[in-house]
């Protein structure tokens, strides 16, 4: 795959002229956002869902709980664009549930998240 040459102060490497047909051919699939994101990545979400539970609020409004997760900086620290993609992930994390649709949609906190702390 490389080729060296030269001593010392001339020494080089380069790529094998024909190195695409000295390595395997290896198609893997790209890797999904979810296994880059640490459980840690959701705490901001729980939180917040904890805070507006303990308030009565036990199914807040996406737009209720967008300014608290965007504040929070979490979008830049794992590279996801929306609050929409961040919910998801959490889903498939099963932390929260969510349901509606357009301006009514709504998130809760699964049961088993309901006491954990979080500071």
């Amino acid at each position: 795959m490389i080729e060296t040459g030269g001593v010392e102060r001339d020494a080089w490497i380069s790529l094998h002229p024909q190195w695409s047909s000295v390595m395997p051919s290896v198609n893997l699939p790209p890797t999904p956002i979810s296994t880059l994101l640490r459980p840690g990545d959701f705490l901001v979400l729980v939180k917040v869902l904890q805070a507006l539970r303990l308030e009565g609020n036990w199914g807040p409004l996406w737009s209720q709980v967008a300014p608290h997760i965007t504040l929070s900086g979490i979008y830049e620290k794992t590279g996801i664009k929306t609050l929409d993609d961040y919910v998801k992930l959490a889903v498939k994390q099963g932390i929260v549930d969510i349901g509606g649709e357009g301006g009514t949609r709504w998130m809760r906190l699964l049961p088993d998240w309901h006491l954990r702390v979080t500071a």
